[in-house]
């Protein structure tokens, strides 16, 4: 059980938006857009795989990931086409958010605690959720390909905190992929795993306590 001095410390607790404000999608977008391109699902995967931390930086494009992978089906796929049914499935999959970790965020905002998102991503699902206000219930969303950084690299979380002004031990974060908690625990932030929302909240209670 933490100490009482660190419950009184949090001043910020972060997100991240996959797997927990939005359900996982790639069980839907690979299939889809395998088939939409003309490839088979495991190629995809595989060169999806390959330009990970490229797309995650953004370094590189969806629509230059696709004009690449499209180049090599037995029909070409446009481009930009394929960027506009990738956005088109991720935002049928993902329409409906999470309404009781949204209603913890606007809890939290109401208590006066700092929240925040930090996020991998990729420039155009970034640019698109940032048009579509995704990140308006938080006080800073962090995009991995505005800060050209991935979690779990130690650098992302030290810009998040100085963005935040805080101090390792003043913030929580939690995320659906124990090694980017893990990357978080790794600079001294408290790092919560993700498992179901019962668990986190009872866990995030006991480090901001229920109410301030």
């Amino acid at each position: 059980m933490p100490a009482a001095g660190n419950r009184a410390s949090v001043r910020a607790v972060i997100f991240d938006i996959g797997g927990i404000l939005e359900a996982p999608f790639d069980d839907v977008l690979f299939p889809e857009m395998a088939r939409f391109i003309g490839l088979p699902e495991l190629r995809l995967r595989q060169e999806r795989a390959r330009d990970a931390l490229a797309l995650t930086e953004g370094r590189t494009t969806l629509r230059e990931f696709y004009d690449r992978v499209g180049a090599r089906a037995p029909r070409r796929a446009d481009p930009d086409a394929a960027v506009a049914h990738h956005l088109a499935v991720y935002e049928s999959a993902t329409g409906v958010l999470d309404p009781r970790v949204l209603g913890l965020i606007a809890d939290l905002r109401r208590r006066r605690l700092v929240v925040a998102c930090l996020t991998n991503t990729e420039v155009e699902v970034g640019r698109f959720n940032r048009a579509r206000d995704l990140y308006g219930g938080f006080d800073r969303a962090f995009l991995s390909t505005e800060l050209g950084l991935h979690k779990p690299s130690r650098a992302i979380y030290e810009r998040a905190l100085v963005g935040l002004g805080c101090a390792p031990r003043e913030a929580v974060f939690t995320d659906d992929k124990l090694e980017n908690v893990d990357g978080a625990r790794a600079v001294d932030m408290h790092g919560l795993h993700y498992r179901d929302f019962e668990s986190f909240s009872a866990e995030l209670a006991g480090l901001v306590g229920r109410e301030r």
